[in-house]
């Protein structure tokens, strides 16, 4: 409750000690009970806390109540009250409403961040020119692929497919295709490194074209071998 001193003191002046106590009291506890108090006459001595000399005292402070339904109340502190309640119920709107745009801004701000940060991330992948292996890190990467739930050409082509904006199901669908078709891992590989080099917009079609222009077969090293190990053999007899 705001008390207004200078209107206070003037509206009290003709009030002794005992009946401005009195009538302060009353108006605190009006404030309190939400604008009015019954006007029993026992219940207010009590909340003025003056006994024996309670008939004096309201008679000299009776007069800044009214009397509506059986409830006194104070025309002063009503019009307060209900501006206070009126700003705190203002103030609470406001404050959800900020809370709201508050929250929305920071989901846009971590919305942002994250579209930054995977576009960042796709950049500096495409800007990544692969390199097929040699063939000890070859023989290396297949003894790990052993323990490995996929063979690394799929995490590798994946990376490298979505990236450059195709889905994952696709990407994962057409690296089967081609290592299904017989075309070797290191292949794909050389092929996702001139496709990276040939700034492909759509990768997967310049890939088939790619490996459409190759043999189909690619080259067999044990069949190599086995020619070889013939030769020798006719020449040894």
């Amino acid at each position: 409750m705001k008390l207004w001193i200078s209107d206070f003191l003037s509206d009290t002046l003709d009030l002794d000690a005992r009946e401005v106590g009195a009538y302060l009291l009353l108006l605190m506890a009006m404030w309190k009970a939400g604008g009015t108090l019954s006007s029993d006459e026992g219940k207010l001595r009590r909340m003025a806390r003056c006994g024996r000399d309670w008939p004096r005292v309201w008679a000299g402070i009776s007069h800044h109540f009214e009397e509506v339904d059986g409830r006194l109340t104070n025309r002063r502190l009503a019009r307060e009250l209900s501006e206070a309640v009126t700003k705190q119920e203002v103030n609470r709107q406001s404050g959800a409403l900020g809370g709201k745009a508050k929250a929305l801004k920071d989901k846009e701000a971590r919305l942002a961040n994250a579209i930054a940060s995977q576009s960042q991330s796709q950049k500096e992948y495409s800007d990544t020119s692969y390199r097929p292996p040699s063939a000890a890190s070859e023989g290396s990467d297949r003894d790990q692929d052993q323990g490995r739930s996929e063979p690394s050409i799929f995490s590798v082509g994946v990376a490298f497919l979505t990236g450059r904006g195709v889905d994952e199901r696709r990407a994962r669908s057409v690296i089967g295709a081609w290592r299904k078709a017989g075309h070797s891992d290191p292949e794909i590989l050389a092929a996702f490194d001139e496709c990276s080099r040939a700034g492909a917009v759509e990768p997967v079609a310049w890939l088939n074209a790619s490996f459409d222009r190759k043999p189909e077969s690619s080259v067999d090293l044990k069949t190599i071998f086995a020619q070889i190990r013939a030769e020798r053999e006719d020449e040894s007899e």
